[in-house]
């Protein structure tokens, strides 16, 4: 027969609570159960305040935040995400992550959902995403499990960091490189230029 959870309580408490009276033992139990649900309520207190603390950090990051499913389907995020493809966060829940991106990325965004629902996790994936003008910009892609205490998993959030102007500045950076070399070039071939002439008319005078 299975003990109730004060018989277990008094129980745990060993051969000093079997001596004392029916009464005291109640008394005893009573006291370690007060005890559990102080630590309970204590645990609730924290959590409102915990959760407030989590959707504030999600609703204003600066980067591009998306809850999704096991199946791909998005089931919230930031107001960031939604104005950078410009959709609002209703069009935006419900839908696929493959609506989102860019053809050039739609191969690279499933290889890599699939390899985090195998290992947890993804990090650092660059995958293209595609607004809803049809303008397309790239991205940093990094994702991560969220479990209880259980270890169960209850979500997965996606952070994607948008790398447009990474990606400007090292264009101008590579446009700046190609510019000096061929400043660099027109010299030379001036003097390469200024050394044949004389060596062809020694040539054609020899």
């Amino acid at each position: 027969m299975e003990k109730s959870p004060i018989e277990e309580s008094v129980a745990s408490c060993g051969g000093v609570v079997r001596k004392e009276g029916y009464a005291q033992q109640l008394e005893l139990a009573e006291k370690i159960l007060m005890a559990q649900y102080a630590e309970l309520r204590i645990a609730y207190q924290i959590l409102p305040t915990t959760e407030e603390k989590y959707r504030n950090l999600y609703g204003h990051s600066p980067d591009l935040l998306r809850s999704i499913s096991d199946d791909g389907i998005i089931l919230d995020c930031n107001e960031n995400y939604a104005k950078s493809l410009g959709y609002t966060k209703e069009e935006v829940t419900g839908s696929s992550i493959i609506h989102h991106a860019a053809e050039r990325s739609e191969g690279d965004l499933m290889k890599g959902f699939e390899e985090w629902k195998k290992n947890g996790r993804v990090k650092n994936q660059t995958i293209w995403l595609r607004r809803k003008d049809g303008s397309e910009f790239p991205t940093l892609l990094s994702g991560t499990n969220l479990l209880d205490e259980r270890g169960t998993i209850v979500g997965r959030v996606v952070s994607l960091r948008d790398m447009t102007e990474i990606l400007d500045a090292r264009e101008a950076l590579q446009e700046e490189k190609a510019k000096r070399l061929m400043t660099i070039g027109q010299p030379s071939a001036r003097l390469t230029h200024d050394i044949r002439n004389p060596l062809m008319a020694i040539s054609n005078a020899a």
